[in-house]
């Protein structure tokens, strides 16, 4: 059996002048913070209730700052 890993980003938005965090997978499924501190709080929260996932954090210039995996890899688990 399979399992998906779900993945939040957490990205600056200029548009918006805002911290977004968005599920990779639902495109709608976005909330933003007016600090990255606090954008990466909730998901690391969200990302940690829903494991198996991951959150990638970016730096306002847009290049990948760091990567998080929480619970097991599904990679790990061949189908």
């Amino acid at each position: 059996m399979t399992r998906n890993r779900k993945v939040y980003h957490v990205r600056y938005d200029p548009a918006e002048e805002a911290w977004v965090v968005r599920d990779e997978a639902d495109a709608e499924a976005a909330a933003s913070y007016s600090t990255k501190r606090e954008a990466v709080s909730i998901a690391r929260g969200w990302a940690h209730g829903n494991a198996p996932s991951q959150l990638i954090i970016y730096r306002q210039d847009g290049q990948v700052e760091e990567e998080l995996t929480y619970g097991d890899d599904p990679s790990m688990y061949p189908s």
